[in-house]
């Protein structure tokens, strides 16, 4: 086993075949829930969630299912926030609901002058935003033409309820909790409530790490 790389994140590759049930995360502390994600090996890239587990003494993780690991293929394990519930910790006193949006999306990129295309807003979820650079359009991915710019495969989790302006730290509860488990997210706000979108690939890690933060995730479907 050779970590490739020492940061916040721990990556392993192997040069036989191997089954994981257990690996060791040097100094991190008993009790961190970590996201376990396949990747490529030369680039890195994420190929989808193994397996998610809690740090245990030593900080050894057992996991609850071992992984199969083939030569020369990798893993990385990213570790979540370290005490969610410490004082100063934006979720100790924000607990939050949030419902799966079943369906996949697409984010798309139009020329800024663009009219808005009939297909954008064709769908019972979208967004449609218009800056100087660019028309950007957020919808369900089946509704989007063949040649269109856009990144698809997009979970969507939407926050339940309505919430006033005046509450304060609700994107950072979310967010903070999301990227310390090394997973991208990008947000849609409307007047109620706020929409997170993740990529498919990294969605089951970011359930786990909102849930790890206190907030209650209903309703996920594969």
């Amino acid at each position: 086993m050779t970590p490739l790389y020492r940061d916040r994140w721990y990556t392993f590759r192997f040069e036989d075949d191997r089954i994981i049930p257990r690996f060791h995360l040097e100094g991190v502390e008993a009790g961190r829930q970590v996201s376990v994600f396949k990747i490529n090996p030369g680039t890195g890239e994420r190929l989808g969630l193994l397996a998610t587990a809690a740090v245990g003494e030593g900080g050894w993780v057992d996991l609850a299912r071992p992984i199969i690991v083939r030569s020369g293929e990798a893993f990385v394990a990213v570790p979540g926030p370290s005490d969610p519930a410490a004082p100063g910790h934006e979720s100790a006193t924000l607990r939050l609901t949030l419902l799966d949006v079943a369906g996949r999306f697409a984010v798309c990129k139009l020329p800024p002058d663009s009219t808005v295309p009939a297909w954008a807003t064709a769908g019972d979820v979208f967004s449609v935003t218009r800056t100087g650079e660019e028309l950007s359009v957020v919808c369900r991915q089946e509704m989007v033409p063949s040649g269109t710019q856009a990144e698809v495969g997009w979970r969507c989790l939407r926050v339940a309820g309505a919430m006033p302006f005046t509450l304060v730290g609700v994107l950072a509860s979310l967010t903070g909790p999301v990227a310390a488990a090394g997973v991208g997210v990008f947000v849609v706000s409307t007047f109620d409530t706020d929409y997170l979108f993740v990529k498919e690939a990294e969605f089951q890690a970011a359930v786990a790490a909102l849930r790890g933060a206190g907030h209650s995730v209903e309703g996920v479907l594969p």
